[in-house]
């Protein structure tokens, strides 16, 4: 049984780039919800473009692997985090 709430990420199209692959899930295939949901794999040792968004909040989830992240609440402050599955 399928319900209206079920939505299958991996219809999605994949994007890739030297370094990984993004799939990106907006209003434009979920039109449920404004939120949207960037599904990114970096490859070891890849980056990330740095990025901003001055009206929404962002929220890192790790399925595996380890990760750096650095966030910016102003010019002259930001705080660095390693981040792995489970981490807290």
């Amino acid at each position: 049984m399928t319900g209206k709430y079920v939505f299958r990420s991996h219809e999605v199209p994949e994007s890739k780039w030297p370094g990984g692959a993004t799939k990106i899930i907006d209003s434009k295939n979920f039109e449920l919800t404004p939120m949207a949901m960037l599904m990114i794999e970096i490859e070891p040792r890849g980056i990330r473009e740095i990025h901003r968004h001055p009206d929404a909040d962002e929220i890192q989830y790790y399925l595996s692997g380890q990760a750096r992240m650095t966030g910016f609440n102003a010019v002259s402050n930001a705080r660095t985090f390693n981040y792995g599955p489970g981490a807290r």
